[in-house]
């Protein structure tokens, strides 16, 4: 005997019609046809909204984490993937670093322009921050920390995301 048959019915809905959000739209489509278009909302004054489900992101161990690390050759890679990891930054926050946001002296990492455009700090750990120096010292970039092809460019997000899959893959892990 099905103890909720309302999720079990809406289970059965969203494995037929394929996702939740194509389910979101019909739901919307429905509201607005008898609503607006044939002025009946009592009719679907009762349907409720299908909630989306919220997973949660995979956890990387500690080892996991410097297994990736190892397997980025590039020390620009490298940097900006320790940096997300080390300081919980998005992947265009990484790849949009300068190295005037590096504040060494008090241990944070000014983020400019961050989700929502605000700006923002975060830690720098001792580990990343002994990286960074040792980059810089090798590298010495101009305008931006990790630069693109050209020095007025940020590194790419996208090659980021390319770099940090093929790097996951031998480590087993999902990115």
């Amino acid at each position: 005997m099905l103890h909720n048959p309302q999720k079990h019915a809406t289970e059965n809905t969203i494995r037929r019609i394929g996702s939740w959000s194509s389910l979101s739209e019909i739901y919307q489509r429905l509201i607005f046809l008898y609503t607006v278009t044939l002025r009946r909302p009592v009719e679907v004054e009762h349907l409720a909204i299908p909630r989306r489900q919220v997973r949660l992101p995979e956890v990387l161990s500690g080892t996991e984490v410097a297994a990736l690390l190892a397997a980025v050759e590039s020390p620009k890679y490298r940097g900006i993937l320790m940096s997300m990891y080390a300081g919980g930054l998005r992947i265009t926050e990484a790849c949009r670093l300068r190295p005037e946001d590096i504040d060494s002296k008090r241990k944070v990492i000014v983020i400019r322009g961050g989700k929502g455009r605000r700006d923002h700090y975060t830690l720098l750990s001792e580990r990343l921050l002994e990286f960074l120096r040792d980059y810089w010292r090798k590298t010495r970039p101009q305008g931006w920390l990790f630069p693109g092809h050209t020095s007025t460019q940020y590194a790419c997000p996208a090659t980021v995301r390319k770099v940090s899959g093929a790097a996951a893959r031998p480590v087993g892990a999902t990115t």
